[in-house]
């Protein structure tokens, strides 16, 4: 989590999927992206990651955020599509970071 005189501004999370981990929340309020905010809760989802001793991070990301995913490292592997209700289509890119 990432807080500023108290008040959270951003936070990340994983999860479990299947015997991978996935890059389940990484958030960051609008006012702080481009700040190196998003760099430092990326750094630490690894450094949580890296001590579970898995290889790799799974990341299905917003389209928006591909770009910086990409600068950090991680690397395009496909699409994951979602149906939503109103038989809305959403494609998000699906990523993997790798630990080596």
């Amino acid at each position: 989590m990432a807080e500023i005189n108290g008040r959270v501004i951003g936070f990340v999370g994983l999860a479990t999927e299947g015997d991978a981990r996935h890059l389940e929340h990484l958030w960051l309020r609008t006012e702080y992206i481009g700040r190196g905010f998003g760099r430092a809760l990326f750094g630490e989802g690894m450094r949580l990651a890296r001590t579970e001793a898995v290889a790799e991070v799974l990341i299905n990301s917003d389209a928006q955020a591909e770009p910086f995913y990409l600068k950090m490292g991680a690397v395009r592997i496909g699409q994951e599509v979602y149906q939503l209700p109103g038989g809305i289509r959403r494609e998000v890119p699906r990523l993997i970071y790798r630990l080596s």
